[in-house]
């Protein structure tokens, strides 16, 4: 039976093989009874009950990887703090679109940038968390009376379009929508019109918009 309390000795006790068998034994039991039902701080272990932490513990800087592993406040905050990610502009001023030409859309008015990703001087879209995201927008073309598009380029090349044939005269309002993956580094979104009623058309700066938000990975 293990003591509770280790044995001392003294200077001159005198030490019998069977006395030093004892101590040494006994004072092993004392130390393991000390440690069981311990956690050690290396190795697997199941730990059991209910544990209370009188503050809060301190995770891996990396983030989990596998079911059942513990989630920190960092993990949590990246991943669905991103979650509510996305923009919406405007344009401050009519633009004009020469007929049958391909022209990007000066969106230049932010009406929110959740993470500062738009850029309403180069009138780009460059989220940093890649996943798919619904992107859309609406052109307004005054007395067009003819074909008139809103598109979608990713990187510069068409990704969707739509586009409305209004009859002479009329206003035309095309509108276009689409899931578009970026990589979430590089890959970047921007507006185009193009209208072919002959000349010059404005587009109406009151009715035209740009958005997009993050649907997930």
């Amino acid at each position: 039976m293990a003591w509770t309390v280790p044995t001392s000795r003294s200077t001159g006790d005198l030490i019998t093989a069977s006395i030093y068998n004892t101590d040494l034994v006994d004072n092993l039991n004392y130390l393991k009874s000390l440690a069981d039902g311990k956690v050690a701080l290396t190795g697997n272990e199941t730990v059991a009950g209910v544990k209370t932490f009188s503050s809060f513990p301190v995770t891996p800087s990396s983030a989990p990887t596998t079911n059942y592993q513990t989630a920190n406040k960092k993990y949590v905050d990246d991943y669905f703090g991103a979650e509510a990610r996305g923009f919406a502009a405007t344009m401050s001023a009519d633009q004009n679109i020469a007929n049958s030409t391909l022209t990007k859309i000066n969106f230049n008015t932010e009406t929110f940038d959740t993470h500062g990703e738009y850029n309403n001087s180069t009138y780009r879209y460059t989220p940093q968390r890649p996943g798919k995201y619904l992107v859309s927008a609406q052109l307004y073309f005054t007395a067009v009376g003819s074909s008139c598009y809103a598109r979608i380029h990713k990187n510069g090349t068409l990704v969707n379009y739509g586009y409305s044939i209004p009859p002479a005269g009329q206003d035309g309002a095309p509108n276009v929508c689409a899931v578009v993956e970026l990589n979430g580094a590089t890959d970047y979104i921007e507006i185009y019109g193009r209208q072919t009623s002959g000349s010059t058309i404005s587009t109406a700066s009151i009715a035209n918009f740009f958005q997009a938000w993050y649907l997930g990975a």
